[in-house]
């Protein structure tokens, strides 16, 4: 739970201790599958058999719940590496909180009158399993060019100050940064595609963009180190904030641009020149903190190898940059 879950921030360290976990023995196969693929490796095939039998009797049976919803997740974030049910995955998953109405839950539920502190903490892991599908479905559409399924609603746009509860465990805050950043990049990826904006277009839109993820990991960054401090958490904020920069950034470099860049207009030098600078920023900050990689969930590999392959189909000789950079 400390080692692995601040990487997702799904779980609630209190909430989900070993006794609540084994009322779900989906949820509760995940969490020790995952945990025997980081520190167990003996006991890892095993365990995801079982997970994977159970996810498919889940499925079977139709069952819906926070817990089948959180052990879907789990089992999508270290995978083997010839599993590409990701996107189906979630998609399930997201259709589970629909049908559970998540799609209209209210960020003042927890607060209202007369609850417990165990009722409090069920109504936000709800809350916080909703957050995290909106992560990963904004997540998801990035990097594969499918549609979204989660539309912004109250809850969503109240994750700034979501995590501010009392109730509220360090890993809230990197997971409302996360959600916070989805909603700052989510409708610009039209708006930057060459051929529907025009040159000047694009660069004013990157100028914005630029601004807005620069304030974005200036307050995160400032509310994750004086709150907890963790190195993980600054580590991928960080790291998002080039990643999110890198892909939208290199949206007006198609591949034919890449490819015959000593021809490319001079108006066109920036995006690549912003691509390059954070892709590069990417690979030298994974160097300085390749031991927090360990534990990382695949995405986070991917991301590393995005950028390591955009550095190397433009590492070409660029005679404009030669005077300038």
């Amino acid at each position: 739970m400390q080692k692995i879950n601040p990487y997702i921030s799904q779980l609630d360290p209190v909430l989900h201790t070993f006794n609540f976990l084994r009322k779900s023995p989906f949820l509760l196969t995940t969490v020790l599958a995952a945990a025997a693929k980081a520190f167990e490796s003996s006991l890892y095939a095993k365990l995801n058999a079982h997970a994977e039998a159970l996810f498919a009797t889940c499925f079977r049976r139709g069952d819906k719940s926070t817990e089948v919803i959180q052990a879907i997740l789990l089992t999508t974030y270290w995978k083997e590496p010839n599993d590409t049910r990701a996107w189906t995955s979630v998609g399930l998953a997201i259709r589970i909180a629909m049908d559970l109405g998540w799609h209209q839950l209210s960020p003042w539920a927890s607060r209202k009158d007369g609850l417990s502190e165990l009722q409090r903490r069920e109504i936000r892991n709800v809350e916080r399993t909703f957050l995290v599908l909106f992560v990963y479905d904004r997540s998801l559409s990035l990097q594969t060019g499918k549609p979204w399924m989660i539309e912004r609603d109250v809850l969503i746009e109240s994750a700034e100050t979501w995590w501010q509860d009392p109730l509220s465990s360090p890993n809230d805050q990197l997971l409302c940064s996360f959600v916070a950043l989805r909603s700052v990049t989510a409708d610009t990826f039209d708006l930057l595609t060459p051929s529907k904006t025009s040159v000047a277009q694009v660069e004013r839109l990157l100028n914005i963009l630029d601004n807005r993820i620069d304030s974005w990991q200036a307050k995160w960054l400032t509310t994750v180190s004086t709150s907890t401090g963790s190195t993980c958490h600054v580590f991928l904020i960080k790291f998002y904030g080039h990643h999110a920069r890198l892909q939208l950034f290199s949206l007006p470099l198609h591949e034919k641009r890449i490819r015959t860049f000593g021809q490319v207009p001079v108006t066109d030098i920036k995006p690549f020149w912003l691509s390059f600078q954070n892709a590069l920023a990417m690979l030298q900050l994974v160097s300085v903190s390749s031991s927090l990689l360990y534990l990382a969930q695949d995405s986070v590999h991917v991301m590393v190898a995005y950028a390591a392959i955009f550095l190397i189909k433009v590492r070409l000789p660029l005679p404009i940059f030669s005077s300038t950079s």
